[in-house]
């Protein structure tokens, strides 16, 4: 019995190794090896009162993407005002 199971341990060593070649090993994507974008908070003055705040938590990209919103917005409307139209 005590062969058997020698035996056998044996075997399953010698092909454990062998089966572990065999299962592909899953690809690390980009996405999963990146660090999550920090939150970055900023409090605005709530309109019509001098104590309330609000608090707004971004990432530093939709920060930039707001601000680009702003600048757009702020063109298109100096553009209107001064007759430009377009």
């Amino acid at each position: 019995m005590k062969l058997v199971l020698t035996t056998l341990a044996g075997l399953s060593l010698a092909i454990a190794p062998a089966y572990a070649q065999t299962v592909p090993t899953p690809a690390a994507t980009p996405a999963a090896q990146q660090k999550p974008e920090r939150m970055i908070c900023r409090e605005d003055n709530e309109i019509g009162s001098l104590l309330k705040k609000k608090r707004i938590c971004m990432t530093a990209a939709q920060w930039r993407e707001q601000g680009q919103r702003q600048g757009m917005e702020l063109e298109r409307r100096e553009a209107q005002r001064s007759g430009g139209g377009g």
